[in-house]
């Protein structure tokens, strides 16, 4: 997965920015974690769009209008998947006792994804997707999608892969009524 920054402006998202969301010296979640002064309060959900990455980037010049998005599937020459970040919540541990020194920094995070492009191009001429300054939001697209993500350290897991689950709303309405039985 690729992370950008991009600035929302009327209907569009435009002048888009690379980033990384995870990494313990340039990661947005581990500066947002550092800003919010989350480091005393393992154990518990904090929610990092709003309380974090909106607040701390946005100016008042830039009132939240600062969004992040998501090329699902990067390298793929047959399709482009792009998503919009509508909200991310992180719950960070911190158990040396369990796990040890080595293991003992866990976030997990749950993403909720609106999709704004999701086009298959069978003969793999997909378009250029560094090169797209501009997205259109869909008016109607409603529906979001919601991703499991992990952090070791900081760090993304396995072999810094971001690794997790993508769960359509159908699914996830399935898993919560086995969870809630």
């Amino acid at each position: 997965m690729t992370f950008y920054v991009y600035q929302k402006e009327r209907n569009l998202f435009v002048a888009p920015n690379e980033t990384t969301l995870a990494g313990e010296k340039s990661g947005l979640i581990f500066k947002t974690w550092c800003k919010l002064k989350k480091n005393e309060k393992y154990h518990q959900v904090w929610t990092v769009i709003e309380d974090g990455l909106v607040k701390i980037w946005n100016t008042p010049s830039k009132k939240d209008n600062t969004r992040i998005i998501i090329d699902l599937h990067p390298n793929a020459k047959d399709r482009c998947f792009i998503a919009e970040v509508v909200n991310m919540w992180a719950y960070t541990h911190n158990d040396l006792k369990k796990w040890g020194n080595e293991h003992g920094l866990w976030t997990v995070l749950m993403l909720q994804l609106r999709i704004l492009i999701n086009d298959s191009y069978p003969d793999g001429n997909a378009l250029e997707k560094k090169n797209i300054t501009e997205i259109r939001i869909p008016k109607d697209n409603k529906e979001i999608l919601t991703e499991f993500l992990y952090l070791k350290k900081w760090n993304w897991g396995s072999n810094g892969r971001a690794n997790g689950a993508l769960i359509c709303p159908e699914v996830l309405d399935e898993f919560k009524k086995k969870l809630f039985e």
